[in-house]
Parts: C-alpha cells; sequence; structure tokens
C-alpha cells in the first residue's frame, strides 16, 4: 500500500474523517462499481458466442472448476456456457457465468479462453 493510503487509513482508524465517513464510503463504493465495470468490459472484449473455455476459480459449485465447454450466449456481464459434458446439478449442460466478482451466487466464474 502506498504511503498516502496509509495515511488516509490511518485517519479513518484515528476517527479524524468521522464526519466524511459516509461521503467517503459513497466514493469508495462508487469506484469500486466503476472499476468492476471496466474489468467486466475488458473480459467481455475478448470473449464471444463460440469461444471455447475453461471454468476456474472461483466457480462455484468447486466440481465445475477445470470443466470445459463453449460460449453458447452472451448477455450484458453474464455468460452462458454450454459444458462438454452436463455435470451434478447442470443435467442440461449450460451454465450461467456472472463475471462481476461482487455478484456471490452459484455460477461466478473465470473464463479461460482456450480449452
Amino acid at each position: 500500500m502506498c504511503k498516502r493510503s496509509e495515511i488516509i487509513r490511518s485517519a479513518i482508524s484515528d476517527g479524524h474523517l468521522d464526519d466524511a465517513l459516509p461521503a467517503l464510503v459513497d466514493a469508495i463504493n462508487d469506484r469500486r462499481r466503476r472499476a468492476q465495470r471496466d474489468q467486466t468490459r475488458r473480459a467481455l472484449q475478448h470473449l464471444s458466442v463460440g469461444t471455447r473455455v475453461r471454468l476456474d476459480e472461483p466457480v462455484r459449485p468447486p466440481y465445475l472448476q477445470g470443466c470445459t465447454g463453449t460460449i453458447h450466449q452472451i448477455d450484458g456481464s453474464t455468460v452462458v456456457v454450454s459444458l462438454d459434458t452436463p455435470v451434478g446439478r447442470f443435467t442440461d449442460g449450460h451454465i450461467s457465468c456472472s463475471l462481476h466478482e461482487s455478484d456471490r451466487r452459484d455460477g461466478l466464474c473465470a473464463l479461460l479462453k482456450g480449452a
């Protein structure tokens, strides 16, 4: 962490910025949302329908890690992957993967091209 970050963190911990905490929380949350949107946009630039992928961490449930498939559909920040081999509760062979890191439901995944 850089020196400025340490100074800000210390000021918050010591109570010097108590009056500004709501504004700081709003600014931090706004920045995280923008950064997440940018990350998703960059990830989607490298994906298209028909791309071969492998599911990687942090995919859930864990038994999906390492499964391979083909991108079947892209809808916003969600990618539907048609698995090569249906597994577990995904009996139809399709899994919806959110590319948002803060989206902590089943289907959060990292997609690695070239599976």
